[in-house]
């Protein structure tokens, strides 16, 4: 029922009471009387405003419950954008303790550097490796280095070493002093062959020797490393030796 047939009845009542207060007031001369009437029907207009202001007071609040239901949206909102932000402006991870991209900056703590990675920096030569005496990985793959750096022979601490892609040409009989080297990567490096020392690197896990010309190996050396797992070679410039598929010996269980 809306607000209208509510106030129906009572304004018939007031338009009723008025009429009254009228012929009374013409036919009665007492004043005190007409007081009175007057007095009941301004109580009457008073109740009956009282009940309208209430009977109003729903719709009046609608507008505001629809503001309130639209502050959490703009919130959310405003919170969203906010993440965004941050997420644009979020600053660089710090680089991981021990692990060097610059000689520079490895040269400044030298027994904190546990990897030195200077992939494609263009070098030529590099040389004070040997202050590196924590030194595990060493990766200088993607350079111009025309020999095989001397200095990470004498680094016993050495796990990984990577020369691809530099003309290095040849490998050192020195290598067979990294006995605790497990990774050896000198692919495309225009290497003919592996010095028969490598045959002291027992702990070598995975040697690439792909994409040379290579003209030989030491075939009987290799197959009794007994860690080595990946062997990778890409070529020989007169096919490969007869037993370079020999895989290597698998240890034998004691009884």
């Amino acid at each position: 029922m809306d607000l209208s047939t509510l106030l129906q009845s009572p304004l018939r009542a007031i338009s009723r009471g008025f009429a009254r207060f009228r012929t009374v007031s013409s036919q009665n001369k007492n004043p005190n009387l007409t007081r009175n009437h007057m007095r009941a029907l301004t109580l009457l207009v008073f109740i009956l405003s009282t009940g309208m202001i209430m009977l109003a007071q729903p719709t009046s609040t609608k507008a505001p419950t629809d503001v309130i239901r639209m502050v959490p949206a703009a919130i959310s909102q405003q919170s969203d954008s906010t993440a965004r932000t941050a997420r644009r402006t979020r600053t660089p991870r710090p680089p991981r303790p021990g692990v060097f991209t610059s000689l520079d900056s490895a040269m400044t703590m030298p027994d904190s550097v546990l990897v030195l990675s200077l992939r494609g920096k263009g070098l030529t030569s590099i040389n004070g490796l040997t202050a590196f005496r924590n030194l595990q990985v060493l990766d200088l793959a993607g350079n111009a280095l025309s020999a095989f750096p001397l200095d990470a022979l004498k680094i016993t601490a050495l796990v990984s070493i990577d020369l691809s892609d530099n003309p290095i040409k040849s490998v050192p009989n020195e290598i067979g002093t990294l006995m605790g080297l497990s990774r050896l990567v000198l692919r495309n490096t225009g290497i003919k062959t592996l010095p028969a020392s490598i045959g002291k690197c027992t702990n070598l896990t995975q040697l690439d020797l792909s994409r040379n010309l290579l003209t030989s190996l030491p075939v009987v050396e290799l197959n009794l490393l007994p860690n080595l797992r990946t062997l990778s070679i890409g070529g020989f410039k007169d096919g490969p030796p007869a037993d370079t598929t020999t895989p290597a010996p698998q240890p034998t269980k004691q009884k």
